[in-house]
């Protein structure tokens, strides 16, 4: 998609950019290292995720391992 693209796309969906912050941050380095799932990007997701009280939809089983620091998964 061009960035055009990815804007109307926004725009149509109402969707928005999240920006990682301290607080995301802060849920960030409270969670555990799993070795199922040593993926940062991942882990950064998930700490947003949990900070802003957001459900995650996700294909990924080894998201899970998170659910009871918090987040809340919707499993496709």
């Amino acid at each position: 998609m061009t960035y055009k693209q990815i804007i109307s796309a926004l725009t149509t969906e109402d969707l928005q950019i999240c920006y990682f912050e301290k607080k995301d941050l802060d849920i960030l380095s409270g969670l555990p290292y799993f070795d199922r799932n040593k993926d940062p990007n991942d882990r950064s997701i998930i700490a947003t995720a949990i900070s802003r009280k957001r459900v995650l939809i996700t294909g990924d089983k080894d998201f899970s391992l998170y659910e009871k620091h918090g987040l809340q998964l919707l499993e496709i």
